[in-house]
């Protein structure tokens, strides 16, 4: 019990340092800085700068005839735009992703009556707390060891993954966050004799998600698919079928938009939608490194090693050291609770499933990193602990060589640790950010 509370009091004081530092950066670091304080790797800039035009030019505009509610992009504020959907000026409606996201930004803007991102930003850092301590929840709930519930916590909460994204205005935050809860609700589902409420929540979570990004669907398909294979030896059941079904309705109403905006015509949604498919899963020209534009062979070869090395830039501890804590994991899991590893095997299947489907949008955007988050919590708590009673015997022998490896990965763990994430985010684009920033 003491333990417990002692666990608690340490959470306190990690909530204060994560949100003075998020509401540091809302305060210091501009939205439009977003080649650097706000890129791709601490809070997708790029995308909120969207949602900023979009909750603009709806507080300028109002719901103008033909938008459809859909996200108007590049937008500046200053009221020069007509407030047509056929005469926008240098602004254009954004029809290839779910609009919720956008919509939800411009409802904040016209709640509190303001053009303000720092001030739109106030809901989706509420929101943020509410992650904040599911994932505490989460990870007892998943991991019965105190201590190593703890580490896999600490991991998350201090990271870039957390920190840089819990103002976020696009769909991060939320993505994330419903990918959190349905994972929970579904292995309770099957874990506790399938209650009904489970399963409708997860029917409107997948509703709901559907509508902020296409990147959760295809998650949550495979470990709804993998979870009944575990559970029940089957490919599909009633609960994946309709869980399907909430994916397609969802979808269905992102399309239904573009239906209407482009004059009722379902040809022309095929071609927007398909236009933008083949340029996720396979590049257009110029949109990636090799000569040809397209992605290449070499590119998707690429595709394994950057799993791992992109991690550091996103976790507290780097992701070859998060690899090896993983095997260790596994192993454990594959000896005492082999459901839970399958569970776990099925959970790394859809984290990789979308940089194997849309090979394009994961080598462009290293943010697509923090589809591990949920495995990384999983497999890194446990695998410490385990580590560290390796680390205890090898230290008690006589093997000297043991001794130096372990020296050299810990050091090797530390050194990213301060260079990726203490430096990087806590200072540069932290706290030090006004010395740093541009």
């Amino acid at each position: 019990m003491k333990q417990e509370i002692n666990y608690k009091k340490i959470y306190f004081f990690v909530f204060l340092f994560c949100y003075t530092l998020v509401i540091w950066r809302i305060v210091q670091v501009p939205l439009y800085d977003w080649d650097q304080g706000r890129n791709f790797i601490h809070g997708d800039g790029n995308s909120d700068r969207n949602v900023h035009s979009t909750a603009m030019f709806y507080k300028d505009f109002g719901i103008v005839e033909g938008s459809c509610l859909l996200p108007v992009f590049r937008y500046t504020g200053d009221g020069d735009t007509c407030a047509s959907a056929t005469n926008l000026g240098d602004s254009y409606f954004y029809t290839h992703y779910p609009a919720l996201p956008d919509i939800l930004g411009a409802t904040y803007g016209y709640i509190l009556d303001t053009k303000s991102d720092q001030w739109i930003r106030i809901f989706p850092v509420l929101l943020s707390v509410v992650f904040f301590f599911f994932i505490i929840k989460f990870c007892k709930h998943f991991i019965e060891d105190n201590s190593a519930a703890f580490y896999s916590t600490l991991i998350i909460l201090l990271s870039n993954y957390f920190i840089a994204w819990a103002d976020n205005l696009h769909k991060h935050l939320y993505e994330e966050l419903i990918k959190w809860v349905f994972i929970y609700l579904l292995y309770d589902y099957y874990q506790k004799g399938k209650p009904k409420k489970n399963l409708i929540w997860m029917i409107v979570l997948y509703i709901v998600v559907s509508n902020i990004s296409f990147e959760p669907i295809l998650y949550l398909a495979v470990v709804s698919i993998g979870f009944c294979w575990i559970y029940e030896r089957k490919i599909l059941n009633w609960e994946t079928v309709a869980l399907g079904a909430a994916s397609v309705f969802g979808v269905g109403i992102h399309l239904y938009q573009n239906y209407l905006f482009f004059g009722h015509s379902w040809q022309a949604v095929a071609d927007d939608m398909l236009g933008s498919l083949s340029e996720r899963t396979m590049g257009v020209d110029g949109n990636l490194k090799s000569d040809r534009g397209k992605v290449a062979l070499t590119e998707y070869l690429e595709i394994p090693f950057l799993w791992f090395n992109r991690l550091e830039r996103v976790y507290l501890i780097p992701g070859w050291a998060i690899l090896v804590f993983a095997v260790l994991t596994m192993k454990k899991y594959y000896q005492e609770n082999r459901k839970f590893y399958y569970a776990c095997l099925t959970i790394f299947i859809a984290t990789i499933s979308w940089s194997l489907l849309m090979s394009q949008h994961f080598l462009v955007h290293l943010f697509t990193a923090r589809h591990w988050g949920i495995w990384v919590a999983l497999m890194s708590g446990v695998g410490i602990v385990q580590y560290l009673k390796i680390v205890k015997a090898d230290f008690a022998g006589t093997r000297w060589y043991m001794k130096t490896l372990h020296v050299v990965f810990i050091g090797y763990i530390m050194v990213m640790v301060l260079s990726q994430q203490v430096f990087d985010l806590y200072l540069k684009n932290g706290f030090l950010y006004p010395i740093f920033g541009r």
